[in-house]
C-alpha cells in the first residue's frame, strides 16, 4: 500500500493548476491552486477558503 504525504501549505504548495487533495478543517475535495495563489474545487472552480494543507493526487 501506497500513500502519498500530506503537505502543510505553510511548507509547501503544488504547481500552479496541478490537482491535489485539497484538505480543509471541515473536508478534501479534489482540487487546484491558481496563478494568484487561490485554492478551488476541481469541479465547479469555486473558491475553497480555510486550506490547511494538500496531497498529490
Amino acid at each position: 500500500m501506497h500513500t502519498e504525504p500530506i503537505h502543510s501549505v505553510s511548507e509547501a504548495l503544488p504547481q500552479a493548476n496541478e490537482r491535489v487533495i485539497v484538505i480543509t478543517p471541515e473536508f478534501r475535495c479534489l482540487g487546484y491552486l491558481d496563478l494568484q495563489g487561490l485554492w478551488h474545487d476541481f469541479y465547479d472552480n469555486s473558491r475553497v477558503e480555510n486550506v490547511i494543507g494538500w496531497a498529490v493526487v
